[in-house]
């Protein structure tokens, strides 16, 4: 709570100065969509909000390539998604994308608590907190909607909202974007290829935690491939000398008994083939060295993206 305050107002004060830079760079609009997705999705089902509320997806239904600025968009979108996650407590979350013309119009809709009619006025002002006592329950700066309405402003874009209170709410974001025609069709192909290779395909997840296997193994499930799970490192290590039908390891770096990367070095004096990928909550570089260091092929940084995960296994699966 405290770091989201500081970062919140570190923003404000260089939307003040003037110091808040726009950097658009060309991305892929379907995958900034998934990550979001995924990303609150694992958050729901860690803090066991999926159980009372259905998180609703609508991607686009191509690979759109634009020129924007990435972080700043997802900035926004991940606030509207987080206060709607937050001020829900049943019901429905909706979040979607559609193209307008030459605009991207994202939306974020919620059965949450909603907003008095009279508080409408208030809510993309600074340090302004609506529904007093919902928020001393959840928290909340009251600076997130406030920096949302900047950033949408400085991308020539356009940010409102409907609200009934006690109902829901949902809020809009339209940005215009400048559509690259890719020439990656070719890789899109290929990647789609590849996709076939992992059916059948034996894959060890290394991970203690309930939830993050839970997850992970969620996004396999439609891939027909069988998964095997080690509590630990020590079990992993165990598991790759004991079944050499297995394809490829999901190392998580922290586990109790043995570590990850302990369990690297340990497979990798007897394993030298197998592919490993690392996955851990922290994306150090000095981490990514270390695993890469230890003998793992790839690293893949919690929450894991479906498409990532999928891309990554189908590289290595496919040239083992």
């Amino acid at each position: 709570m405290l770091l989201r305050l500081i970062e919140d107002i570190i923003d404000i004060s260089k939307i003040e100065s003037g110091q808040l830079n726009i950097e658009k760079s060309e991305f892929n609009v379907s995958e900034m969509m998934q990550e979001i997705y995924d990303y609150y999705k694992a958050e729901m089902i860690r803090n066991g909000k999926d159980e009372n509320i259905e998180f609703v997806f609508q991607n686009l239904n191509q690979d759109l390539f634009v020129v924007n600025d990435y972080l700043r968009i997802k900035q926004v979108l991940s606030n509207l998604i987080n206060n709607a996650i937050k001020f829900t407590t049943k019901g429905i979350v909706e979040f979607s994308v559609r193209i307008e013309g030459n605009d991207l119009l994202f939306s974020v809709v919620d059965t949450g608590i909603g907003i008095h009619e009279d508080e409408n006025d208030l809510m993309f002002k600074r340090f302004s907190r609506v529904n007093k006592e919902q928020v001393k329950l959840h928290g909340g700066t009251g600076l997130g909607l406030a920096i949302c309405k900047s950033i949408v402003d400085l991308l020539e874009g356009e940010i409102w909202f409907d609200s009934v209170y006690q109902k829901g709410s949902s809020f809009f974001v339209k940005i215009p974007f400048e559509k690259i025609v890719s020439d990656k069709p070719e890789i899109d192909q290929i990647d789609t290829s590849l996709s076939f290779s992992i059916e059948g395909s034996v894959i060890l997840i290394a991970e203690d935690d309930e939830i993050n296997f839970m997850f992970i193994n969620e996004l396999l499930s439609e891939y027909k491939v069988k998964v095997i799970r080690a509590m630990n490192g020590a079990e992993a290590v165990q598991i790759v000398a004991n079944n050499p039908q297995v394809s490829i390891v999901l190392m998580d770096l922290q586990m109790p008994v043995m570590d990850g990367l302990q369990a690297i070095k340990q497979i990798r004096e007897t394993n030298k083939k197998i592919p490993i990928i690392a996955q851990t909550a922290f994306a150090f570089a000095s981490e990514k060295s270390a695993s890469i260091n230890a003998g793992c092929n790839d690293y893949i940084t919690k929450p894991i993206s479906q498409n990532e995960l999928i891309e990554k296994l189908n590289y290595y699966i496919s040239r083992k």
